[in-house]
């Protein structure tokens, strides 16, 4: 995948996650953001035989951390290796804090190079909607449910 289309992925996920998140959660949620990475979320139980998909197993932190707070550039510079991302990334607004938002993202083991090999490869040229893209989210914000 070219750099510029999984920065515009990212963009784009954060550009449609943030809006969704202030639909069901009371606190503000800024626009600002910063983001957690965590590496290495799918099981890696043996070595792949796929030559088109790579992990990078010295990349695994202990159970509860990640990497950041970083800006989106740091993020990209960490997952983005020579062409090559994550299968998947799950995103979602995980605190607020110092007035920015912050977003997690949870992230494959495995990287692919061929966008076919993406988790939606169906839709992952000229930028697309998050949710068809291999970066996606859910709503699993800390905070208070906005009442019915």
């Amino acid at each position: 995948m070219e750099r510029e289309a999984f920065v515009c992925n990212l963009a784009r996920a954060v550009e449609e996650l943030l809006p969704m998140t202030r639909e069901y959660i009371e606190e503000a949620i800024p626009d600002e953001h910063v983001f957690r990475v965590t590496p290495n979320q799918s099981r890696i139980s043996s070595p792949c035989i796929n030559p088109s998909i790579m992990t990078f197993p010295e990349d695994a932190l202990p159970a509860g951390q990640s990497l950041g707070p970083w800006s989106a550039e740091q993020a990209v510079d960490f997952l983005w290796r020579k062409g090559k991302v994550p299968r998947w990334i799950h995103l979602f607004v995980e605190d607020v804090d110092q007035g920015r938002s912050v977003i997690q993202l949870r992230c494959s083991s495995h990287y692919v190079k061929d966008e076919s090999l993406l988790y939606h490869p169906d839709s992952t040229s000229k930028c697309p909607p998050p949710r068809g893209g291999h970066v996606f989210f859910e709503n699993t914000t800390a905070g208070v449910a906005k009442p019915s």
